[in-house]
């Protein structure tokens, strides 16, 4: 007599496959725009001032480090490290600066700065780290994400949540000069991952529910 897969184990069968295969898969970040920049400065009396900059083309992975130089004493230096991927952002970035208070007076210093705007096509769960280390001769420094329901100047050092549907402006910044002997310096870094299903997380489950035994009952 035939047999047959009775329809409870079809319906299970389905639902797995419908609900690890279908809406729940998410494209990630869409990027719209970025500006990634380091620049570098130094000054001394009596010689020629240096200065340099460096931004970052397109969305690949921006590493670069510049240094500035001015006499014997002027020194600047910017670096930056950051990445942009679909499922989040990560950078580092960096100023350090000396220079020399007797004559001849010299000063150095840097700027590391990203602002970065992307999309969110639906609801998506995250987590928001951030980290400043600032002496006090750095003169602006900031992180900060807005956007949706998020308008945070200050970025804390830990947030989780949801993004919404939407745009939004992820930006952080450090700057500042040093006029003394001994090198002073400013640090921001920051990463922000998006929580998104794997591609590869269907694959590894479905066969989960072929190990059911299928209850097979007579047709008649």
């Amino acid at each position: 007599m035939p047999y047959q897969l009775a329809c409870p184990f079809k319906m299970l069968v389905a639902s797995i496959v419908v609900s690890l295969c279908g809406g729940t898969s998410r494209a990630g970040i869409v990027y719209q725009s970025q500006s990634r920049s380091i620049s570098a400065n130094a000054n001394e009396t009596g010689a020629p001032s240096a200065s340099q900059y460096v931004a970052a083309p397109d969305f690949l992975i921006f590493d670069r480090q510049i240094t500035a130089l001015a006499g014997g004493y002027g020194n600047g230096r910017g670096q930056q490290t950051s990445t942009l991927t679909a499922s989040g952002i990560s950078a580092t970035g960096y100023w350090v600066g000396s220079g020399h208070v007797l004559p001849p007076s010299a000063n150095g210093g840097g700027q590391s700065s990203l602002s970065v705007v992307f999309l969110v096509d639906e609801p998506t769960p995250f987590v928001l780290t951030t980290q400043g280390l600032t002496e006090f001769q750095s003169t602006f420094a900031f992180r900060s994400i807005s956007g949706g329901a998020l308008n945070l100047t200050v970025a804390p050092a830990s947030l989780t949540g949801v993004l919404g549907a939407g745009t939004y402006t992820i930006s952080a910044n450090i700057a500042g000069s040093g006029s003394n002997g001994v090198a002073t310096f400013g640090q921001f870094s920051l990463q922000l991952q998006l929580q998104t299903p794997t591609p590869g997380a269907a694959a590894l489950l479905v066969p989960a529910a072929a190990l059911i035994a299928p209850r097979r009952r007579r047709v008649s």
